[in-house]
């Protein structure tokens, strides 16, 4: 059985690249290039066990999808940014929200990744369907 993950990214190379290893390792991908598909997808009510967001997106922000998606479900998201931190701001903007979050900066290794996916589904599993 594959895993849905909504993955939210801009630059088409990495967007292949985590489509790819996503599907390599089991998952279904479900993409999208900027905020407005983004909140078309989490509109139809979809189930996801994990999310791939990134910050800085066309059409919106990664931080209001990731609201919106936690408004529906507590899903875990790793955020893939080009800034070297998450800031403090932005971590106080999403706290009051229910999902586990995890950074990783751009450039990133493929280990690096699938750690953290694998790790968060592991997180997901015990999570009502």
């Amino acid at each position: 059985m594959t895993c849905p993950v909504l993955v939210v990214e801009d630059e088409a190379l990495l967007a292949m690249m985590v489509q790819d290893l996503l599907v390599e390792n089991g998952c279904e991908p479900v993409m999208a290039a900027n905020g407005r598909e983004a909140f078309a997808l989490i509109a139809q009510a979809r189930i996801f066990d994990l999310a791939v967001i990134d910050l800085n997106i066309p059409d919106g922000d990664g931080a209001t999808v990731i609201r919106a998606l936690w408004n529906r479900w507590p899903v875990p998201v790793i955020v893939s940014t080009g800034y070297q931190d998450l800031s403090h701001e932005m971590r106080e903007a999403l706290s009051p929200f229910a999902g586990p979050l995890e950074v990783i900066s751009k450039p990133w290794s493929e280990a690096v990744f699938l750690d953290l996916v694998r790790r968060l589904l592991r997180h997901a599993q015990g999570r009502p369907t």
